[in-house]
């Protein structure tokens, strides 16, 4: 659990820190200086993949969200990882990269605490797996 309830927020802080530096490292191995934009959808496929074999990213893509930029829930029951989706309405290239990065740095940081993806937090909602399958159909 990244969050002790003890500690809550020191240990947070904590642990966003050290994802910030493990991906500094991973993207100055890959381009140096020449390394941006980020592919962001790239970055979370390869990093979680390594990093956490067992509940990777395994989906990004647009979807239609109305009412929100992205999301991030659990794969279906029987499915291995987490998908990252954005709004497909969002035609900003840039836009895209910042909700992808957005939602990437919930899996880091929340997952564990919200293992089945289900998540309302002010702004953030993550919609549950029913809701976003209603959304897709």
């Amino acid at each position: 659990m990244l969050v002790d309830p003890r500690h809550g927020r020191l240990r947070s802080v904590q642990a966003s820190k050290r994802w910030a530096n493990d991906l500094t490292v991973i993207l100055n191995a890959r381009g140096g200086d020449d390394r941006f934009p980020v592919d962001v959808k790239q970055l979370a496929y390869d990093y979680t993949k390594q990093v956490f074999p067992g509940d990777p990213i395994s989906l990004v893509q647009g979807a239609s969200l109305p009412g929100f930029e992205g999301a991030l829930f659990k794969a279906p029951e029987g499915e291995l990882g987490w998908g990252i989706f954005y709004n497909s309405n969002i035609t900003s290239p840039g836009r895209i990269n910042f909700t992808l990065a957005h939602e990437f740095g919930h899996y880091l940081l929340h997952r564990q605490n919200h293992p089945d993806g289900k998540r309302r937090s002010g702004l953030c909602h993550q919609p549950t797996s029913v809701e976003l399958s209603k959304r897709l159909c």
